[in-house]
């Protein structure tokens, strides 16, 4: 289970901005409590911490030694990524190896770096369109400084690899670069066939996906999360990813905040048992510099949800008031009207009887037909012939007529 109380700062500012964007303690509280039952339900726990010691610090090194992990097996003495890089870091006394696993074009697992061959061998092209068959004929060590000493060493595949790893007693740290779902399900397999993996192997991957994905697949596999400062916005020799500037400073907010999610999210979701992180990450210049610029970052985060949220609530009152004027006008129109519709039969009754009253042309016949053309208006409105007011029209007496 997760404890409450170790992320209740982080469930806090989660709870201030849900009041702040729903104003409403209700569905701030539902939010928050419905976030943190989310990752109650759908983390992933921690393999057993001594597991992960063993795999971490073999049982083999003596208590002032520290574990030696070859990066790419041993690519400074051989070509790397290949079984002669395995074999030359267990000469020199490494305890582990960084393996990078990748794909070809038909689906082969196989040890690359990079997304094409050509760095490191004598061919050319994405890695991803071509076959194993193509891939296996070409020489890893043509672009390696060691290249007459290893010449003909071939790429080799994940399986090969496993295997001399095995028999070298060496730590394997899968590095995964893409192809998730690929790379699950071969790693899944792998671990099936070789129990022995679950004490002596490691699954890390900078994506969380593949590291989520993998759990989900064996949660018995030990894995870890890989770090790199500003990996979204900057190669790996520290040149921005993107020279358009509005690019560059997205990505770094992006940094920021995978950051965050690496101390209060990542890790519990996932359940991970280690950060790998490069060795000048955690020097003091270096992490005097960074903690200056994530505060810079972190506080300018802070600065623009301030503003989108008062830019938010202007327009929210905005268009409150706006609807609440719209409601008005509707309802002083529909007074209107109605006093219009009630006044206007009467003044209409009165205005004919007036007429006739005048005129002296009233007759029974004539306010009978003035009382159905009003009926429409005024159902309650009757008119009694026999009460007319019109004065009756004298007889007309005619003259005898002279012979």
């Amino acid at each position: 289970m997760l404890q409450i109380g170790d992320e209740l700062s982080c469930f806090s500012v989660v709870f201030i901005l849900a009041l702040l964007a729903s104003r409403s303690a209700v569905c701030s509280s539902l939010f928050t409590a419905s976030l943190y039952v989310f990752l109650v339900i759908f983390r992933y726990p921690q393999v057993p911490a001594d597991r992960a010691k063993q795999v971490l610090r073999p049982a083999r090194l003596g208590s002032g030694s520290v574990s030696v992990v070859a990066h790419r097996g041993a690519g400074h003495d051989a070509p790397e990524n290949t079984l002669a890089a395995i074999r030359e870091a267990r000469l020199n006394g490494a305890t582990g190896v960084e393996l990078d696993l990748e794909f070809t074009a038909d689906g082969v697992p196989v040890l690359m770096h990079d997304k094409t061959v050509d760095r490191t061998t004598n061919g050319s092209g994405l890695l991803s369109v071509l076959r194993f068959s193509e891939v296996s004929r070409l020489d890893a060590s043509a672009k390696h400084r060691l290249r007459e000493r290893f010449q003909g060493e071939r790429v080799p595949t994940v399986q090969e690899a496993v295997k001399e790893c095995i028999r070298h007693q060496l730590t394997i740290f899968f590095d995964v670069k893409g192809h998730p779902d690929e790379a699950v399900a071969v790693l899944r397999d792998m671990y099936r066939t070789n129990p022995v993996l679950y004490n002596s192997s490691i699954v890390c991957s900078f994506e969380p996906k593949v590291i989520y994905k993998m759990r989900q697949a064996d949660p018995e596999v030990v894995t870890a999360l890989t770090h790199r400062p500003w990996r979204l916005s900057r190669q790996e020799d520290g040149t921005p990813r993107f020279s358009a500037l509005w690019k560059h400073h997205w990505l770094q907010l992006l940094d920021v905040l995978l950051d965050w999610a690496h101390h209060h999210l990542l890790w519990d979701l996932c359940g991970v048992s280690a950060f790998l992180v490069h060795r000048s990450v955690i020097s003091p210049c270096v992490c005097t510099l960074r903690l200056a610029l994530t505060f810079t970052l972190k506080l300018t985060v802070i600065l623009m949800l301030a503003f989108i949220l008062a830019l938010g609530l202007t327009f929210t009152l905005v268009l409150t008031l706006t609807l609440a004027f719209m409601l008005i006008l509707k309802l002083a129109l529909l007074l209107t009207l109605a006093i219009t519709l009630t006044l206007t039969p009467m003044l209409a009754l009165i205005l004919a009887f007036s007429t006739c009253s005048h005129s002296h042309l009233c007759s029974r016949h004539q306010l009978t037909h003035l009382t159905q053309c009003f009926w429409y208006y005024s159902q309650s409105l009757t008119l009694n012939p026999d009460r007319c007011f019109c004065p009756k029209q004298q007889p007309v007496i005619k003259k005898p007529e002279l012979s």
